[in-house]
């Protein structure tokens, strides 16, 4: 059945975003699913990123305002994998996306309509809870480049985490950046169920390229350089189950596996799984589990066998782990808490315009941009499902 929507050019209402941009997006998703995981990366490194004209250091400088600072090498493939394909999208829908909401919201309406679509594929028959829209955000002057020598960003900018390090250093980033407790960390984590690393980006994964975990479509790994080689051989091998699925995955490999780290053939030392070189795990995922930290030297090498390695010292942490790893809805849960805190990083619902989208009827304040108000689009559009592959077979609990 066509759904046609009156869209008023300056304005956002929900069923915008809920169905019109959604079915554009899921067009883009069906045809290159590797798209899924670049958006949701996109995600996390613009809302990890750090204000605009605060020159001070302040705790928690962070906030989803459009913008990533493409010489960073934590960015590198960004641009041309997530960046590109969605400002097609942006400036050239017929649905005049960049003359009625600006570049913040639109990045992080893109990774919710992602995060949804990588679930609705999973099949798993678990609900994921509800994501809102929020709409309000600020971009900041030079989207999508955040210029970070401009004179208006206190330097030194800020760093990532660490894929070599622990558990200790990585969570205090999570902590002092997002304000994210130890549980929402975890939970946040488990985000690499999607997508892959690649050699030539980061040193990681072998030469072939690398999936993370099941999701050969997907999230890639958020602590370093990882992204996804489209094209060629390089596009890595898919894991376990689907490869473009939101399940619980990265946990239930990382407790019910054997994991062995060994040098790649770049020199960086992975953890393979199984003795599977095309399926790997870094030094800040095995340490939600093991005890990295006491164990770890200056080069990444960990002196410990996994069977042999101590548990994380924080029992908590491996509480988590352990049932996420047996209960694919907890985790759901617990993600889609985290996520919508990172998405709306530096904002506050009801305050400066920043709104949540609960009805049609609601539409957004005018943001920047905009054109004529008084202009407008009739776009018809058709609601269709994602096409789901059958999950092979039922796993048992790790």
């Amino acid at each position: 059945m066509a759904i046609v929507c009156n869209l008023t050019v300056g304005q956002i209402g929900l069923d915008d975003l809920d169905t019109v941009l959604r079915n554009e997006l899921q067009s883009e998703f069906d045809s290159d699913r590797d798209l899924i995981a670049s958006v949701v990366r996109l995600i996390f490194h613009d809302c990890a990123g750090q204000r605009e004209d605060v020159l001070t250091p302040i705790a928690r400088n962070s906030v989803c305002d459009g913008c990533i600072e493409l010489d960073d090498k934590h960015n590198t493939g960004i641009e041309e994998l997530a960046i590109d394909p969605l400002e097609d999208i942006y400036n050239d829908s017929p649905n005049q996306w960049q003359s009625r909401m600006n570049r913040a919201d639109f990045w992080a309406a893109a990774a919710t309509i992602a995060v949804q679509y990588a679930h609705a594929l999973s099949n798993s028959g678990d609900a994921l809870p509800n994501i809102p829209f929020f709409i309000g955000r600020e971009s900041c002057s030079t989207s999508p480049d955040a210029e970070v020598n401009s004179g208006r960003y206190h330097l030194p900018y800020k760093t990532f985490p660490n894929e070599n390090g622990g558990w200790l250093a990585n969570f205090a980033w999570f902590r002092d950046n997002f304000g994210f407790n130890a549980q929402q960390t975890v939970a946040i984590i488990g985000a690499h169920t999607l997508g892959r690393m690649h050699s030539a980006f980061s040193g990681h994964g072998s030469g072939r390229g690398t999936p993370w975990v099941g999701g050969s479509d997907e999230l890639t790994h958020d602590l370093d350089a990882f992204c996804i080689q489209r094209n060629g051989s390089g596009r890595g091998t898919p894991w376990v189950g689907g490869s473009d699925e939101l399940t619980h995955d990265f946990y239930r490999d990382l407790v019910r596996r054997d994991w062995t780290q060994q040098v790649n053939e770049q020199g960086f030392y992975d953890w393979i799984r199984d003795n599977n070189a095309r399926r790997v795990f870094l030094n800040s995922d095995i340490a939600l589990l093991k005890d990295v930290d006491t164990n770890l030297q200056s080069d990444g090498r960990v002196n410990c066998l996994f069977s042999q390695c101590a548990s994380n010292r924080d029992q908590t942490v491996v509480d988590f782990v352990l049932s996420y790893a047996g209960d694919n809805q907890l985790w759901l849960i617990d993600f889609a808490s985290a996520f919508i805190d990172m998405i709306t990083m530096g904002y506050t619902v009801g305050e400066n315009n920043f709104i949540l989208l609960q009805s049609d009827d609601q539409l957004s304040p005018v943001q920047q941009n905009t054109v004529d108000p008084t202009t407008s689009t009739t776009t018809t559009s058709t609601t269709s499902e994602p096409t789901r592959r059958t999950r092979r077979g039922n796993r048992e609990n790790p």
